[in-house]
């Protein structure tokens, strides 16, 4: 009889920390700032270039800007396999969609901080998404993209911003391979 106790109390230990494991890395937020009205279709580029960059005063490496940039197209080829035929060729073919990502928070938190106690300390990653038509510059959607961890105890100590990196790349990529 104990044992089978401490095979429930296992069990649901487990259960929790899989369902903790999985907050880090679940989608961001995605907030329209602004969307063309007119019949502008995502779906009709072919080409996308993303381009990144932070705002004056945000703290976010080249290394991790590649890291970002690299992760939402490994996340595009996974997510929409064929979505785009290029994604940051050297060509100027028509027909491609301008993605600038611009970083207005960046902030790794502070782990101790959320070892003491959850909302301390929180990882946040906050940019803005603009999209437009290489061709005539033209603004066709514009996407506020957040992603905030801010759970305590062990796994909020655990846990890096490479880790909330995921969840915020989902959240870009769902904002760029959408329907209409």
């Amino acid at each position: 009889m104990h044992t089978s106790h401490v095979v429930r109390q296992a069990t649901r230990m487990l259960a929790l920390l899989t369902a903790l494991c999985g907050c880090a890395g679940t989608k961001g937020s995605v907030t329209p700032l602004h969307v063309v009205s007119d019949d502008n279709r995502l779906q009709t580029f072919r080409n996308l270039e993303l381009r990144e960059t932070a705002d004056a005063g945000v703290t976010i490496s080249p290394a991790d800007l590649d890291r970002i940039r690299d992760l939402i197209i490994a996340r595009i080829h996974q997510e929409a396999p064929g979505r785009f035929a290029a994604i940051n060729s050297a060509s100027d073919a028509p027909s491609t969609l301008r993605a600038t990502l611009r970083f207005t928070q960046y902030d790794a938190g502070d782990a101790a901080a959320r070892l003491m106690l959850a909302g301390l300390g929180s990882i946040q990653i906050k940019a803005t998404l603009q999209m437009t038509d290489a061709a005539n510059d033209a603004l066709l959607r514009e996407y506020e993209i957040t992603k905030t961890f801010a759970w305590g105890g062990i796994y909020g100590a655990s846990t890096t911003i490479q880790d909330v990196e995921e969840g915020f790349a989902d959240a870009v990529v769902a904002a760029l391979v959408t329907e209409d």
